[in-house]
Parts: structure tokens; sequence; C-alpha cells
């Protein structure tokens, strides 16, 4: 199966605090988070990321962060992770250290 990040819709669901891919055929992917306060700036933290087994190798994890970076840029956020695919992502990408709490 075919699978283009890029085209897949990817929704914010700020009741379950969650970044998600639905799914019809298997478990959403998603990239979960939580909200802490430091100091002036409110910091999306996110804390864990799942992809379903058929999603994965195919740069959907890479599209949830990216994403989620997007969303946190968008709203002012500063970010933190506790997540390692997150962390990684982040060290790959330091046009976003500016954002890193």
């Amino acid at each position: 199966m075919h699978i283009d990040p890029e085209r897949l819709e990817i929704r914010v669901d700020t009741k379950d605090s969650r970044l998600h891919i639905p799914m019809k055929e298997a478990s959403d992917a998603q990239l979960n988070y939580r909200f802490e306060n430091s100091g002036k700036d409110t910091v999306i933290h996110f804390h864990d990321i799942f992809v379903p087994e058929i999603l994965r190798n195919r740069g959907v994890g890479t599209r949830l962060v990216w994403e989620g970076m997007q969303y946190a840029q968008a709203n002012g956020f500063k970010v933190s992770t506790s997540c390692d695919f997150v962390q990684k992502y982040l060290d790959r990408h330091p046009e976003f250290n500016s954002y890193l709490a």
C-alpha cells in the first residue's frame, strides 16, 4: 500500500489533547500532548506518539510531529517533549529551536 504522508488529513483534537490521523482500518495515528505553564509562556508538551503498524516507516510520524510544530507556532506555544521520536525530529530540525521551552 502506498501512503503519501503529505496527503493525509491531520486533525487537532483539543478535547483529547492530540493531533491525529483518522483511520478506518486501524487505530488512529496520533501525537499526544498536554499543556504546561512556564512563567509567561504556554508550553505544549508532546509526550508520546503512536503510528499503527500498517503506516510505520512511511513518514507518518514525521508528518505528525511537523504538524504539531506548526500548531505550536500558529498559537504562540513553546514546545517541550519527553518522547524520543519527537526529540530526534527536533534534533534534526534546528529551525524549530526558537520554539523550544
